[in-house]
């Protein structure tokens, strides 16, 4: 259905993937089709990777539904990642937008100092159905049982992220991120306050024999906290 909404984007559309590409006041943004079948994948991550190469914005931004740092463990989503992860990571890109877990999730690579490199993962989401968090993934920050909205600002010199919960307006979460002569560098604004770990009414109703395992789980990560 993306294709025939925004039709003027089809000119930069590769087969029967729906990839888009698009400049935006000093950003580039790349749309990519993880839902569709692996077959196509191939083709997509040679498009992928000939619009990295040839873009010349400050800002470089993907747009994909599964997660390429899964909250759910590395083995999740493979041919995703195959298809997209190191080029990504390769070249430059700065923040990757995902969705698909159902759970509010952001992460940065870390390098050997553990200093944030790029690209900053983010996966969110605004539907009442949750899935379950998986405590062994170490994101910089997560969320349940709300809805989750970002906004997104950037000029030449940083790149602004914003999030906040739907059920109160408030600010859940923000980084800015810097990209300039002195390399790469992430400021965490919530580093250390409190994180929105609830059980939702949706997943006791629908997901009942998880229940108390999950229970056990969240008692377990906020003693380790």
């Amino acid at each position: 259905r993306y294709g025939p909404v925004f039709g003027y984007f089809q000119q930069s559309k590769v087969g029967e993937n729906h990839v888009f590409s698009f400049s935006y006041h000093g950003a580039r943004f790349f749309m990519l089709d993880s839902n569709t079948d692996a077959f196509n994948l191939p083709s997509q991550r040679g498009w992928l990777k000939e619009e990295l190469q040839k873009a010349t914005e400050k800002w470089k931004v993907v747009v994909i539904h599964h997660p390429l740092y899964s909250n759910k463990g590395e083995h999740y989503n493979p041919l995703v990642k195959w298809a997209f992860k190191d080029l990504v990571e390769e070249y430059g890109v700065d923040l990757v937008l995902q969705a698909h877990e159902h759970v509010y999730a952001r992460y940065n690579v870390k390098d050997a100092n553990g200093g944030a490199v790029a690209p900053l993962y983010l996966s969110t989401y605004c539907s009442p159905k949750q899935y379950q968090l998986h405590f062994k993934v170490p994101e910089d920050r997560i969320g349940t049982n709300d809805r989750f909205y970002q906004c997104i600002s950037y000029n030449a010199d940083s790149l602004n992220i914003s999030t906040y919960t739907a059920s109160n307006g408030k600010q859940y979460d923000g980084v800015t991120i810097t990209k300039g002569a002195d390399g790469y560098a992430v400021k965490d604004y919530f580093k250390g306050q409190p994180e929105k770990v609830e059980i939702s009414e949706w997943f006791r109703q629908n997901k009942k024999k998880h229940i108390k395992e999950y229970e056990k789980d969240i008692e377990l990560w906020r003693m380790e906290k």
